[in-house]
């Protein structure tokens, strides 16, 4: 009996934050994510790769999916934020849409690992986003 109990409480303790991570990237909980590289492009031109800082885009981000809001996150930082159009949750991934200002974006988060792929795109160009999110 103390055998089974070991083996229970080890496959708890190993499979439990695998299904519980897997929750987290739904869009249920609000997400912290750093943006850790950008490259920008414009149209007829090559893409770059530019700072957080060169092309004014805050380093974090927070995703509130039941607000069906994403914006700028931190101390101090300048309150931009956006609304989600829509929003899907797949097995493998957290799709975001949306636009504001002439300007319309996409996101995706891995479910498995919570890296983040995004795009911030107008008539003129835009920028492709990599970083990284948690849950808050």
């Amino acid at each position: 009996m103390r055998k089974l109990a070991a083996v229970t409480l080890v496959l708890t303790v190993i499979l439990a934050p695998r299904f519980a991570g897997a929750a987290t990237f739904d869009g249920s909980v609000p997400l912290i994510c750093a943006i850790t590289d950008v490259m920008e492009c414009d149209i007829g031109s090559d893409c770059f790769r530019r700072t957080v800082a060169e092309v004014n885009l805050p380093r974090f981000l927070k995703i509130d999916g039941k607000a069906g809001t994403i914006g700028v996150w931190g101390a101090g930082a300048e309150m931009r934020r956006a609304p989600i159009h829509k929003m899907d949750a797949t097995s493998t991934a957290l799709v975001l849409y949306g636009g504001q200002d002439g300007r319309g974006w996409s996101a995706v988060i891995g479910t498995e690992t919570g890296q983040l792929s995004a795009d911030v795109v107008d008539d003129r160009g835009g920028f492709v986003i990599s970083g990284a999110c948690t849950p808050q």
